[in-house]
């Protein structure tokens, strides 16, 4: 999933699952190998990991910066986010 994520061939994905199982460490290592000749020549890179809370101004900020269609912006242990309505509200906007 996280390749096809990464290839542009589905846009959104939520992985779930008990603590411990690996699913951070796999999506982070996918990305990892995705990007690599990017680290290599320079490039900005495709895709960025945002851990733990963000500010709304914050994912604005991230949401501009990989504003290209072919980015890819993984939330790791965001939940927090949920409960800050200037994020929620932006996140609304994006969806339409």
């Amino acid at each position: 999933m996280t390749k096809a994520t990464l290839n542009g061939d589905i846009r959104a994905m939520i992985v779930s699952g008990p603590p411990g199982v690996g699913k951070s460490f796999t999506v982070e290592s996918e990305i990892e190998r995705a990007s690599l000749f990017d680290h290599i020549a320079g490039r900005k890179l495709r895709s960025t990991i945002v851990k733990g809370n963000a500010t709304a101004l914050g994912l604005y900020k991230t949401l501009y910066e990989y504003s290209d269609p072919n980015c890819v912006i993984v939330f790791d242990d965001c939940d927090s986010m949920w409960e800050n309505k200037d994020i929620v509200n932006i996140l609304r906007k994006l969806h339409r």
